[in-house]
């Protein structure tokens, strides 16, 4: 009877060891599959990671470039809807070269951003933009052109505002988005597409320039003062049929608003 309680033991004990060595092997296949499965799992995650960042940096990145200058070279962002400038010397106009490249995407540009380097700015370099808002005109620009019609910024019905930089030596800006000479002796370009229905000019201005105001259809009031001597060619052609200059008695403003045929009131 001893000798068969000896052998039972054992058998139970032997039984323990395999239920335990089972346990291991389970345990060590538990982790060894979950690493393995987690190798994908992280594979997948950088995959991703790296497709969404190329889709960013695509998203981002210029839908056209081109030059539009011997040394000047544009490149415009669809998702801005701007057309940033860099590059040196002067921009081409009509007179140069086909402005062709404008129109691929012109009518969506909104803002017009032109960087230091740029110094001349022909009449019709930037016609093709013709929905921008606002344009941003560096501290080396010497030249914005003027011929009959217009400048170099008439060609926006849109155009909201114009932006000087500070350190510019030959061009400045008002609040109202207005382009003047450096000392605002002469008003350059009001932005045809300013929402504002009165302007008062500054009593600095002597000289409003060619086509100023040509086309700036919200203009209902002008007030103009006797220090302006001189109005260019179609300073106010195209207005509104509401235009009133608002002036003073006997001054050149008077003057021009009756050979012009525009309304005008005493101040």
């Amino acid at each position: 009877m001893g000798k068969e309680k000896k052998s039972s033991g054992l058998g139970a004990v032997a039984v323990v060891i395999v239920i335990v060595a089972l346990l291991a092997v389970g345990t060590v296949l538990f982790f060894e599959m979950n690493k393995a499965n987690d190798v994908p799992t992280v594979e997948i995650a950088k995959q991703t990671q790296a497709t969404e960042q190329q889709t960013e940096e695509k998203t981002n990145a210029p839908t056209a470039t081109g030059k539009c200058g011997d040394n000047a070279f544009y490149s415009y962002d669809s998702g801005e809807k701007t057309v940033t400038i860099t590059g040196s010397g002067a921009l081409w106009d009509a007179g140069d070269i086909s402005l062709d490249f404008w129109d691929e995407f012109g009518s969506s540009v909104r803002t017009v951003k032109i960087l230091s380097g740029i110094t001349y700015i022909g009449a019709y370099s930037l016609e093709g933009l013709n929905m921008a808002q606002e344009i941003y005109i560096p501290d080396t620009v010497e030249v914005i052109e003027t011929q009959m019609g217009g400048t170099a910024l008439s060609w926006s019905s849109d155009l909201k505002k114009i932006v000087v930089d500070e350190n510019n030596k030959n061009y400045s800006a008002d609040k109202n988005g207005a382009l003047y000479n450096k000392d605002k002796t002469q008003i350059v370009q009001y932005p045809l597409g300013n929402d504002s229905k009165a302007f008062e000019m500054p009593q600095t201005v002597k000289t409003v320039g060619i086509a100023a105001f040509a086309d700036c259809v919200n203009l209902e009031s002008v007030t103009i003062r006797e220090t302006v001597e001189e109005f260019g060619p179609d300073a106010f052609m195209g207005c509104s049929e509401k235009l009133i200059i608002r002036c003073v008695a006997e001054s050149t403003a008077q003057e021009y608003a009756e050979e012009n045929s525009i309304e005008y009131e005493l101040i």
